[in-house]
């Protein structure tokens, strides 16, 4: 739990440090998705000795640049974890897609037969797994 609480207060304080040095915005380890800001001077930042467990249950389309929210939000701790050296082996993170999130994880084919255009995910969940991300649907 105490891990799960330090993780949040990073997020916190990276979110605020994002909105006052938009410029600053980075994709260290998922390049393209998931701008991070890496602020050094972090109360309470990631400890790259430690194991991170992680679920997260994607369950609604909503977008964010161009891809699904929680897609990006993955992407997101990613970067945020590789800029203060948290070793890829040390994040276990799992994947729940189910109601309207999930088309898409379909190919492309089928993704315009359903939603009448091409998947925007695909980049994404290909860079998603080369970091051992779990996707279950």
């Amino acid at each position: 739990m105490k891990t799960t609480l330090k993780l949040l207060v990073v997020l916190i304080i990276l979110n605020f440090q994002n909105t006052l040095n938009a410029q600053d915005w980075e994709t260290p380890m998922i390049e393209g998705y998931g701008k991070i800001v890496h602020y050094d001077e972090a109360q309470n930042p990631p400890d790259p000795s430690k194991e991170y467990k992680i679920v997260f249950h994607i369950k609604d389309g909503k977008e964010r640049e161009g891809v699904n929210e929680g897609l990006w939000k993955i992407a997101r701790l990613i970067n945020l974890m590789g800029s203060y050296k948290v070793p890829q082996e040390n994040l276990k993170i799992v994947a729940i897609i189910s109601g309207t999130a999930t088309p898409f994880v379909l190919t492309d084919n089928e993704h315009q037969k359903r939603e009448h255009r091409i998947n925007p995910n695909l980049d994404l969940l290909s860079k998603l797994k080369q970091y051992n991300v779990k996707i279950l649907v």
